[in-house]
């Protein structure tokens, strides 16, 4: 017998597509298996760097988090966390969010170009007794950016 799910928390969730959606810059590094491999060997720092910029809004966060990135790296045992991370099973085909009836917090962020908002939006239309937050000025790495405002919210959703 499955375990009770109690509540819901869904942060930069993806709830489908959005239309009329202004092209927003994409990573090609982030989707190219060879430049994983790669890219923890060889790329420069300033590729990382740029490919960085494009998930915050807040660009003064992109060094100390490339730094992070670079630390946890070097940690024997971590290396391969992103290969692990992606061969992980996904399901194949879309979860019916409309069956959820636990409460929900969808949180999103107004300049996500990885997750656009109008997807949480999606998410909380779709999700009967849902919350939508939106983050201000804040990009894809919401907890890196705002983590006081993200576990604010978190914590008064589980209060």
């Amino acid at each position: 017998m499955g375990k009770k799910l109690w509540f819901c928390l869904l942060l930069n969730s993806a709830g489908g597509a959005c239309e009329n959606l202004p092209d927003v810059p994409q990573s090609k590094l982030v989707n190219n298996p060879f430049m994983d491999k790669f890219a923890q060997s060889f790329l420069p720092p300033f590729m990382v760097k740029k490919e960085l910029e494009k998930l915050f809004y807040d660009k003064s966060k992109v060094e100390i988090y490339y730094q992070n990135i670079v630390d946890m790296m070097s940690i024997e045992g971590n290396r391969g966390y992103r290969a692990r991370f992606r061969d992980f099973p996904r399901p194949k085909k879309e979860i019916p969010m409309e069956n959820i009836t636990q409460e929900t917090l969808v949180i999103g962020a107004d300049h996500d170009t990885g997750i656009p908002f109008c997807q949480s939006e999606n998410l909380h239309q779709r999700i009967k007794n849902s919350k939508l937050v939106k983050i201000e000025n804040c990009g894809h790495l919401s907890t890196w950016e705002k983590p006081k405002e993200v576990l604010k919210l978190v914590e008064d959703f589980l209060q």
